[in-house]
């Protein structure tokens, strides 16, 4: 191996080729299609760093290489792997989930959990989930493709189910869900204590500080803007 002090571009790139597969192998994780495209993007990001890099520095070649051809791979993923468009900011946190977990499994000796990543990075647990959820987008199947069902030749379009009349109920519930969320407060409130909480109209009248038949007025009152809104609603 030639000295890291040496500024030849082709020395340095030849001398350290197996730096730059070590890190598409580790963006690739087992992926062998993704690995070629990966290999060739790290050798990329190798050159650009042989060509920079300044020996007078005192700084070794492969320490001045790998943030280089690590910034490539991201690139890569950032503008070319996406399948489906995913906002800027969920590919950023992706891509430093993913580093994060190659890191922890280096020094764990095993892929680290939920938690722990979230620690590391120092994010709330929703937020580390939410970038780990972005990584689907990465890739994408065509519904023509072939199932392992070897038998029955089925395409993967054969296995999606049809329409489910529950969807409809999932969606009115999110409707109503928007719909309380528009009242009054103490409406609001009101509505909540009586049908999620089943109290009598004795009880949610205690609990929001009013007479009986005023808690029943207030509900029903409630109930009808509640009508209202979800008629308007687009069918």
């Amino acid at each position: 191996m030639a000295p890291e002090g040496k500024n030849d571009t082709d020395t340095l790139v030849l001398a350290h080729h197996a730096l730059a597969r070590h890190l598409a192998r580790r963006y690739a994780r087992g992926d062998r299609e993704l690995l070629e495209e990966l290999e060739q993007v790290a050798a990329l990001g190798l050159v650009q760093a042989a060509q920079r890099f300044d020996p007078t520095r005192g700084t070794a070649f492969s320490t001045f290489a790998v943030p280089t051809i690590a910034g490539e791979l991201r690139r890569y993923f950032r503008s070319s792997r996406w399948a489906v468009h995913v906002p800027r900011r969920l590919q950023e946190a992706y891509l430093a989930v993913r580093d994060a977990e190659l890191e922890m499994t280096a020094q764990l000796g095993r892929r680290p959990g939920a938690a722990e990543l979230a620690k590391r990075l120092g994010w709330p647990l929703d937020d580390l989930l939410e970038a780990m959820c972005a990584g689907g987008a990465l890739s994408s199947v065509s519904l023509d493709a072939p199932t392992e069902d070897e038998d029955t030749g089925a395409a993967l379009s054969d296995r999606i189910g049809g329409h489910d009349p529950g969807y409809r109920a999932c969606e009115r519930r999110d409707e109503l869900e928007q719909a309380l969320c528009e009242l009054d407060p103490i409406a609001e409130e009101a509505v909540r204590l009586r049908y999620e909480q089943q109290l009598t109209y004795g009880e949610v009248a205690t609990r929001i500080g009013v007479s009986a038949s005023h808690a029943a007025k207030v509900v029903r009152c409630a109930l009808g803007d509640l009508r209202a809104t979800l008629a308007a609603e687009p069918a």
